[in-house]
């Protein structure tokens, strides 16, 4: 079990965040691969989403928390041309 101690702490010394990083205040910082439209739903609450490809069929992705749009960019390119 000793030997896993030093392996295990250096896993925990590469997950922690580089202290360069400027934190994200807003999601309008991001630059993203597609137009970002914003629709207002409820109160203050704002969704983003972008518009791709056209047909008869719809699909939504919809990302997990951790996520954001670039994550679905080769899906979407794969998928707008069918």
């Amino acid at each position: 079990m000793q030997k896993f101690i030093p392996i295990l702490i250096l896993m925990l010394a590469a997950c922690t965040p580089y202290p360069s990083t400027s934190p994200v205040t807003s999601m309008d910082q991001l630059s993203y691969p597609y137009e970002v439209k914003k629709h207002m739903v409820l109160n203050d609450i704002e969704v983003a989403y972008v518009d791709e490809g056209q047909g008869t069929e719809t699909l939504i992705f919809i990302h997990g928390l951790g996520s954001y749009l670039p994550a679905w960019k080769r899906n979407i390119e794969g998928l707008k041309q069918q």
